[in-house]
């Protein structure tokens, strides 16, 4: 559901809102049931998410590095996230296997903290969670080790940049 905050208004320790929400039918019906009831509400900003035009981009390219370097490809998607992507660090219990939880995560260093053991992880955040100008960082580092292959990126850039999957314009940077 979307909603559009119209006006807020004080009042002592509360806030009075009005809002214009958006969703389906059924959807609003449910909402309009729950008026002067106890909610709990979770407010977020809404971002531009990632397209899926970048998204094939992506693929396609890390599709090509893979064949080059004689790779798996889900192989160069975890290197291109340890080197450009967005990632978490977490700490659990040791011992506890984050696959459970998490599909892309390398261990930093097992420790102790108060008597107990520890490992410290470094959990990498999916592509597909990223909003649309991380994925355009995402891609114009990838296009840069794409070029190093002797990768062709320009025959992506006419059909994918006319849907949004475009790169913002950068010099290659270093891996980490």
């Amino acid at each position: 559901m979307q909603a559009k905050l119209l006006k807020a208004e004080k009042l002592g320790g509360q806030l009075k809102v009005n809002m214009l929400l958006s969703a389906a039918p059924a959807i609003l019906n449910r909402v309009v049931r729950l008026l002067h009831k106890d909610l709990s509400v979770e407010i977020k900003e809404t971002r531009e998410k990632r397209s899926l035009e970048q998204n094939a981009k992506a693929w396609a390219l890390m599709g090509e590095m893979a064949h080059i370097l004689g790779a798996n490809k889900d192989d160069i998607y975890l290197e291109m996230l340890r080197r450009y992507g967005q990632s978490v660090i977490v700490t659990t219990k040791k011992d506890i296997p984050l696959d459970r939880v998490f599909k892309y995560y390398e261990k930093l260093k097992d420790g102790l903290s108060n008597g107990r053991e520890f490992t410290a992880w470094r959990v990498f955040i999916g592509s597909s969670q990223y909003s649309d100008v991380e994925m355009q960082h995402f891609i114009s580092n990838i296009e840069c080790e794409a070029k190093e292959l002797g990768i062709d990126v320009d025959k992506y850039a006419d059909e994918l940049n006319t849907h949004g999957a475009g790169t913002l314009s950068h010099s290659c940077p270093s891996p980490r």
